[in-house]
């Protein structure tokens, strides 16, 4: 489709360019390079032809006839002589047809061409005319807006000019009718007779009138409140009396509907606890008596704390023994630590090792510790080491080793050996252990050392004077590796301490027990004492006292004593108070089931011989004080939940 003629704009006046970049340029530009009409131009084509054939001219003269014979070549061919003239003929038929063909396509891609620039002219053309509105726009624009700037601010001239002009006659007019008004007034001349009177006599009249009529409405007000307060007073006192009356009723017999619902609830209540307390108590009876008659009727009297089972806090079942808070070595720190006070400095290494040789060979048959699991692998390894190079290891591992195993915490399996542990002191406690891992890690099993691959370098002091320095090193030999190892390696002397040492670590057995076991009971051992007759006196008389003291028991309470049914109290005092009595028997118990067990008799009579042991120690060279003045600390321990029984020794 070719796009039409556009149309021509004619300009009176050169158009102004807004754009600085083009204000300074010529905007239109003449075109020098018309191109030619290339419809009359045809394109020279070159196609090849068939070879020109050879002249032959016209025979002269008329030919009637010719006689050719069928072997002579000069007998015309139609077929041979054709074909080059038809080959011609329709070449170039065909190269016309070809040529009108390339002809009609430059015509329609011309035609293409120009329609293309038509638009491309025509949009170019558009743009250009946007422009010039665009710019026409802005410049009528720009002076339409100072046109208004000026007409505004002419008004506004204007406007200023009238207010200053208002604003004077204002102030130049201003009280002149009142002025004007008082002079007439003051001369006669605007007097009104009329209002004058109406001022002077009517008007005071009527408002004396006004306020008289009032002060009497409201006086009248006043009585007819005063009337109804007097009627209505009475009746309303009458009526609260008799609302809160009502309401106390109501309230009475709701209390007494809630007291005899929470009394119900409460005998419920106190039935199935009743009901639930005797069979715990028939179940505690029977468990009672069965501790009774199986282990505690049973017990059999040890002579000495040394040669007895001790089970730290919890029995075994099958094995007869006493049960104790904590272990042997803990009742002899305990003890030490009371004898020693604050003479630690004559308490030297030979001393601790006298009183473990001297337990270990004459007083236990086998010493028990039950140590924390943590520290099994520690003390294996050590053992290992010791099977391996004793001489070694007393040389440079055993003492690290015992260090070491001070320094693990915690250090105690049972938890009561471990709270009782902390109330000792440090000192006391190191020492004893130093002493005791001194004859577990001893051994007399000396072994010669395999001999060393690596040999020992030595130094330039070592090098003998004679010799020089610079000089090569001789290659060591088998014979000064074994000279070396032997000078090394000398055998300790067995002496028979040593052999007693040895002996004595046979006894030291170390347990690592797994967890906490559970308790079926807790079993008190109390032991009567003799009391003064003061003392009774006293204990009847606050007895007394607090039967006197002792309130009603509310409505909708337990009406029965809880002490009197054994649950889980132990109320009654490990010790009863009053003259203590010497401990002289200590008793053994075959339980069958695991129980905790707080006996006393046996606490205090492992102290008194252990006292009496420490003392013939320690005597010969220290001030030992009397049993009774060491301020032992008795603890009980109690575990919730579990049911607690106390028997009299």
């Amino acid at each position: 489709m070719i796009l039409q003629q556009p149309q021509q704009f004619q300009f009176d006046a050169e158009p102004q360019v807004s754009h600085p970049k083009y204000r300074d340029q010529e905007i239109y530009e003449d075109l020098t390079d018309i191109p030619d009409d290339e419809s009359k131009i045809k394109i020279d084509f070159y196609v090849d032809r068939p070879p020109t054939p050879e002249y032959k001219p016209i025979p002269k003269g008329v030919d009637v006839t010719t006689q050719i014979e069928s072997y002579e070549p000069d007998l015309f061919d139609y077929k041979l002589e054709v074909e080059p003239v038809l080959q011609v003929l329709v070449g170039r038929s065909i190269e016309q047809a070809r040529m009108e063909l390339y002809e009609e396509s430059e015509a329609i891609e011309l035609r293409q061409h120009k329609a293309r620039f038509e638009k491309k002219r025509n949009a170019e053309l558009m743009t250009t005319q946007r422009m010039e509105a665009a710019y026409i726009r802005r410049k009528d624009e720009r002076e339409r807006r100072i046109l208004q700037h000026q007409l505004y601010q002419e008004s506004l001239k204007l406007s200023q000019q009238k207010f200053i002009s208002r604003q004077l006659s204002k102030n130049t007019l201003r009280g002149v009718k009142n002025r004007i008004l008082n002079d007439l007034e003051n001369l006669g001349l605007l007097r009104n007779d009329h209002l004058m009177e109406l001022q002077l006599n009517s008007l005071p009249w009527f408002i004396n009138r006004i306020q008289s009529n009032s002060l009497r409405d409201h006086h009248h007000h006043e009585q007819f409140i005063k009337l109804l307060d007097e009627v209505q007073l009475p009746i309303q006192g009458e009526h609260s009396r008799y609302y809160q009356i009502e309401i106390n009723r109501r309230n009475v017999i709701l209390a007494e509907r809630e007291r005899v619902r929470i009394e119900i609830e409460e005998r419920k209540k106190r039935k199935a606890e009743i009901k639930r307390r005797r069979a715990i108590k028939e179940k505690r009876e029977v468990q009672r008596s069965a501790l009774y008659n199986n282990t505690l009727s049973k017990a059999e009297a040890a002579a000495s704390i040394f040669t007895v089972n001790i089970f730290e806090d919890i029995a075994e079942i099958g094995i007869k023994g006493v049960v104790l808070p904590f272990d042997l070595f803990l009742l002899i720190a305990e003890t030490l630590d009371l004898i020693v006070g604050s003479e630690l400095d004559q308490l030297d290494e030979q001393i601790i090792s006298t009183i473990w040789m001297d337990i270990l060979h004459h007083k236990v048959q086998q010493f028990v510790l039950n140590l924390n699991p943590q520290l099994q692998q520690l003390i294996q390894d050590g053992l290992l080491k010791m099977d391996e190079d004793l001489f070694h290891f007393e040389k440079f591992i055993k003492q690290q080793l015992i260090e070491q195993i001070l320094e693990q915490l915690p250090f105690w399996a049972n938890q009561s050996s471990q709270k009782k542990a902390q109330k000792i002191r440090p000192i006391i406690l190191h020492k004893l252990w130093r002493g005791l891992l001194d004859i577990y890690f001893k051994s007399v099993n000396y072994k010669e050392p395999a001999l060393k691959t690596e040999p020992k370098l030595k130094t330039e002091e070592q090098v003998p004077q004679d010799q020089d320095p610079a000089a090569e090193p001789k290659q060591p030999t088998l014979e000064n590796l074994k000279s070396e190892v032997q000078e090394e390696y000398v055998k300790p002397e067995i002496t028979q301490h040593d052999l007693d040492m040895v002996e004595a670590r046979k006894k030291i057995q170390i347990n690592y027990p797994q967890g906490q076991r559970d308790v079926n009971a807790i079993v008190n051992l109390l032991i009567p004492f003799y009391l003064s007759e003061e003392q009774q006196q006293e204990q009847q008389q606050k007895q007394q006292q607090e039967q006197i003291q002792e309130p009603e028991k509310p409505v909708g309470k337990w009406d029965f004593d809880p002490k009197t049914i054994d649950i889980y109290d132990g109320d009654q005092p490990l010790i009863q108070e009053g003259q203590k009595s010497e401990a002289d028997t200590l008793f053994t118990y075959q339980f069958q089931e695991p129980v905790q067990v707080n006996d006393q008799r046996a606490i205090e009579f492992s102290r008194m011989q252990i006292y009496q042991f420490i003392r013939e120690k320690l005597e010969s060279f220290m001030n030992v004080p009397e049993y009774s003045n060491l301020q032992y600390q008795n603890e009980k321990t109690e575990i919730p939940n579990v049911p607690i029984y106390d028997y009299e020794v």
